[in-house]
């Protein structure tokens, strides 16, 4: 296999398909965050080194419901979304059906919402053409989780020829159903955080970003960047950032992100002027700002922001168990991040942020730990495990259906 994105990571490479067997391969979202289209240019570039023909279908839903950062993909085929509810369940519809019908592989998210899926796995008992699942396996925010869906995801896990998964627990979670190891494809999720690392080390990029809001040189800083959603626990954000103000009296903490809490945390701004919020920022941008602080204060379901904190060296503090995404899974604690545990209360998070902010020694170490897990999960990597795993689904059996479950 002809991997020229990557370096590789030590597993057997699947051989080259030839041009006269060309395979063509669809992957379906339901919309095109900008922090994709990187992984689906190389991706394409990829397979196509190596005789698959790839195309990416996209809509603009979740977009709109999210406010989400969305793109646009040059040579990508936009696929509009149609979103209605039934019993209470909303549902999406995608119209790429006839588009799908002529693939050799069709990547869709594990989602129970997206009719497509269903669509696509009725079909699947007659066609011959393969379908894999890019998921987590469940619905990873509790408090948000429909048990439906949840029964759905558990009822079809393994209704596929393949499983592209999130980390190792997605892999685990899957794995449980008693999908077989071997057609699961760790991807190890993960965004090009070069332009992220590259404005952070700047020289003078954390004095200007300081500089713009007035905070001193040596003042204390903190950041949280992320989605302002009840799920994120903004709410501790904010009520830990009170009391660290009281304990450490130059304090500062940068908010950056947008979302349904934002004029909360503007009339919170408002009210305490050590308290920035900046709103949503773009990729260099945010590297500057990261730059300025000493911490992360993200309490509440942690995803890719944990490559933020990496790519930015700026240690990142949550909370165990507390609805993170799959990407949790990074932060290896004291190592390049600390995990608090849900019993030691809002009061043993404020402690844990300030030894961050405070003890020199024990910042510098989990920087160490940053820099190291910067390398280890990386654009290129997830591009070179997703081009493994579809080279392989393509050349391996179809994996049979079964109707009922297996004990």
């Amino acid at each position: 296999m002809n991997l020229d994105s990557s370096q590789g990571h030590g597993r057997p490479r699947t051989p080259a398909r030839t041009r006269a067997s060309a395979a063509r391969v669809l992957i379906v979202w339901d919309w095109m965050p900008d922090y994709r289209v990187a992984f689906f240019e190389r991706l394409r570039h990829v397979l196509d080194a190596n005789g698959v023909a790839l195309t990416v279908a996209y809509g603009d839903r979740r977009a709109q419901l999210a406010g989400g950062h969305a793109s646009d993909l040059s040579w990508g085929v936009f696929t509009p979304v149609t979103s209605f509810a039934v019993g209470g369940l909303a549902l999406e519809w995608q119209s790429c059906l006839r588009l799908a019908a002529a693939q050799d592989l069709v990547v869709v998210e594990q989602a129970a919402r997206l009719i497509l899926n269903h669509a696509l796995q009725a079909r699947r008992l007659l066609a011959p053409s393969r379908m894999a699942f890019w998921g987590h396996g469940a619905n990873l925010q509790h408090t948000s989780a429909n048990h439906a869906a949840e029964v759905w995801k558990r009822m079809t896990v393994r209704h596929v020829d393949w499983w592209f998964a999130y980390t190792d627990a997605t892999a685990s979670l899957v794995a449980s159903h008693g999908y077989p190891a071997a057609r699961i494809t760790v991807l190890n999720n993960a965004f090009d955080t070069d332009p992220l690392h590259e404005a952070a080390v700047l020289p003078g990029a954390a004095a200007s970003a300081r500089a713009e809001f007035g905070i001193s040189p040596s003042a204390h800083v903190a950041a949280y960047c992320g989605g302002l959603h009840r799920e994120k626990r903004i709410d501790v954000v904010l009520e830990a950032a009170r009391q660290l103000r009281e304990r450490v009296a130059d304090f500062h903490l940068l908010i950056l992100g947008t979302g349904p809490l934002e004029e909360m945390v503007r009339r919170t701004a408002h009210s305490c002027p050590w308290i920035h919020y900046i709103g949503p920022v773009m990729s260099e941008e945010r590297g500057r700002y990261l730059a300025a602080a000493s911490v992360l204060m993200i309490p509440a379901a942690v995803g890719l922001v944990a490559l933020d904190s990496f790519a930015t060296e700026t240690p990142l503090v949550a909370i165990a168990g507390a609805d993170h995404g799959p990407e949790i899974s990074y932060l290896e604690p004291d190592v390049n991040g600390v995990v608090v545990a849900a019993r030691a209360g809002l009061d043993g998070y404020v402690r844990a942020v300030e030894r961050v902010l405070l003890d020199s020694s024990w910042h510098a170490a989990l920087q160490a730990g940053c820099e190291r897990s910067r390398t280890k999960y990386s654009l290129d990597d997830m591009v070179t495990r997703f081009a493994e795993g579809t080279l392989a689904c393509l050349q391996t059996a179809r994996y049979p259906v079964t109707l009922v479950r297996r004990r």
